[in-house]
């Protein structure tokens, strides 16, 4: 990964993007709760258009969701740290006409992420699940790939969990696609995805987070590819004797202002074909904005 070569300022972000046929709606059932045996469950796509004539890119909502102590006291809350919408449709809508900047130069199993800290009352936290929306390349069509969703339940403030594995980790390989009907999600662009994590299965969720803070991340499990005309960079070349690793299919999506201490790069200091041993907070790399993940 070339920081901060890679950051490729836009604009604006999004334009009309192709809506996917609907799969059947599931049974009504509360968020995170499905049928046993099932790893997790991808809501069907929300197909979102946008009248504006801007460049098409991927930006990431990652939606937390908790559940507070107590049944009677129990709260839904959504953990960002960028300055959109909570809401993912309004959120769409505002970064399509806000200035932003995108990054899609990870390799192969580098990864990006955010730490959140929850508030004292909100123990014990369920992680209910992951709102996601991707968007592709402005040119050209770029094969998908699977990634891997880790969670990190962590103690202190560093962007370095301490651990040699996540606490719990999920790769969207296996996860229920009801427009295919079959396992295996690829980080496709152009639609909005809902992960549900199922909590009626034992290895189908996160544990209870009673203390401390936690660290989500995703990691690019497809290989990085040299997309020079697909992004419209020669940041985006790919020739490991160079040190160049490429770019990915997506990338994250940054807006314009740092919270420090936030998020999150699990990178390859040694170069594209080393593992990613380097953990550092996006503005240690020389990054700005806080990637639009929730």
């Amino acid at each position: 990964m070339q920081l901060p070569g890679r950051l490729h300022r836009r604009s604006g972000v999004l334009q009309g993007l192709t809506p996917r046929p609907r799969a059947p709606q599931p049974s009504a059932k509360t968020r995170g709760s499905h049928a046993a045996g099932q790893t997790a469950q991808l809501r069907p796509p929300t197909p979102l258009r946008y009248p504006f004539s801007m460049t098409r890119t991927l930006y990431l909502l990652l939606g937390v969701v908790l559940l507070a102590a107590g049944p009677a006291g129990a709260a839904d809350f959504v953990y960002q740290y960028d300055q959109f919408n909570a809401e993912i449709v309004t959120a769409a809508s505002q970064i399509s006409s806000a200035p932003t900047a995108v990054q899609a130069g990870y390799a192969k199993d580098e990864a990006f992420g955010q730490l959140y800290k929850p508030n004292a009352a909100h123990y014990p936290v369920k992680i209910m699940g992951l709102d996601l929306m991707l968007a592709k390349p402005p040119n050209g069509e770029v094969t998908p790939y699977y990634a891997d969703i880790e969670i990190y339940f962590v103690t202190g403030n560093s962007a370095d969990p301490g651990m040699d594995s996540p606490t719990f980790s999920i790769s969207t390989s296996d996860i229920f696609n009801p427009i295919t009907g079959e396992d295996g999600i690829k980080l496709e662009g152009g639609v909005a995805l809902r992960i549900d994590f199922d909590w009626e299965d034992v290895g189908g969720h996160p544990p209870l987070l009673l203390e401390g803070n936690f660290l989500v991340m995703v990691r690019f499990a497809g290989p990085s590819l040299s997309l020079v005309d697909e992004w419209g960079t020669s940041q985006c070349l790919k020739e490991f004797g160079a040190g160049l690793c490429g770019c990915q299919s997506v990338g994250t999506i940054q807006d314009g202002a740092t919270t420090s201490g936030a998020n999150v790069l699990n990178i390859k200091p040694g170069g594209c074909e080393f593992p990613a041993t380097l953990w550092k907070f996006s503005e240690n790399l020389g990054l700005t904005g806080d990637i639009v993940m929730r």
